[in-house]
């Protein structure tokens, strides 16, 4: 029970707040930019420690890249590939170091004639531990002339194979659901803001609360819920190009079992993460 009424508040909080959504890919973790129609963008990402290398140790850079197109003013669509840099040079390598992911964005809310943005994104994520994950995303906003406000819930939906857990269960001899188990589903809330103090830089922040099931739950994948925040910064280049960065503190809120790795062990430490995104849209 409460468990579901700490779900049931974070969700009013979400959406109950939500003013603001920002029509250009400000953020590096708000997504569904709705651009003009025809618009495609290309991305190269750099990150270091984001949510799903950290998983692979402490000494990993990911690199990816980004596609997003502006079907309509009301559709988009985003597909992304990445890879696992290890720069440890005692890493073994054991098959997680590639991913690739691709999103449907609709929006269904638009403020010039409902006073906020609103989208909803179905995607589906093969992430670095060759999962897949069908995922969910609602993002609801505003943009005040050069104020920008935008938050954002995600619900992501492993589908571990059971022959998989029974394999890895049987090697580390164990019980099932202590072998590499996710979680049955991810709850992530983002919440960011930045303000235009030119026409070609923007400046605000992004915080991004992850794993939120870890306040309810004794088991969390990923070692338990953690926030993180940040400075972000959006410059325009040229009339196509942008550059995006974000660095954020990651701060441990609970401490749970991992079940992502054999053992249980926990490592929801504190941390550092940083991204950087260089993009050049044609239109």
């Amino acid at each position: 029970m409460r468990g579901q009424i700490c779900l049931a508040a974070l969700l009013l909080l979400i959406v109950g707040a939500s003013f603001a959504f920002a029509d250009e890919p400000f953020y590096l973790y708000q997504r569904g930019y709705f651009g003009a129609q025809g618009d495609i963008s290309l991305e190269t990402e750099t990150a270091y420690g984001n949510r799903e290398t950290r998983l692979l140790g402490a000494d990993v850079v990911e690199q990816g890249l980004r596609v997003r197109v502006a079907g309509t003013d009301w559709l988009s669509f985003e597909g992304w590939g990445g890879f696992a840099l290890r720069t440890d040079e005692n890493a073994e390598g054991d098959g997680r170091d590639s991913a690739v992911s691709g999103d449907v964005f609709a929006r269904v809310l638009n403020q010039e004639r409902q006073f906020v943005n609103l989208s909803l994104g179905l995607g589906y994520l093969y992430d670095y531990g060759q999962n897949s994950i069908p995922r969910a995303r609602l993002t609801v906003g505003r943009q005040w002339r050069d104020f920008d406000l935008s938050f954002s819930t995600l619900a992501e939906m492993p589908l571990t194979e059971e022959k998989e857990r029974e394999e890895e269960a049987e090697a580390e001899g164990e019980e099932e659901e202590e072998a590499g188990a996710y979680d049955e589903v991810d709850l992530i809330f983002s919440a960011a803001f930045s303000y235009g103090l030119t026409d070609w830089m923007r400046l605000g922040a992004e915080s991004v609360l992850e794993d939120a099931e870890g306040f309810w739950d004794t088991e969390e994948a990923e070692g338990g819920a953690k926030m993180l925040l940040g400075p972000t910064a959006y410059f325009a280049a040229t009339d196509n190009m942008f550059v995006r960065l974000n660095a954020a503190s990651v701060i441990p809120l609970t401490s749970n079992q991992q079940t992502r790795v054999p053992g249980g062990a926990t490592n929801n430490g504190p941390g550092f993460l940083g991204r950087i995104a260089l993009g050049y849209t044609f239109r």
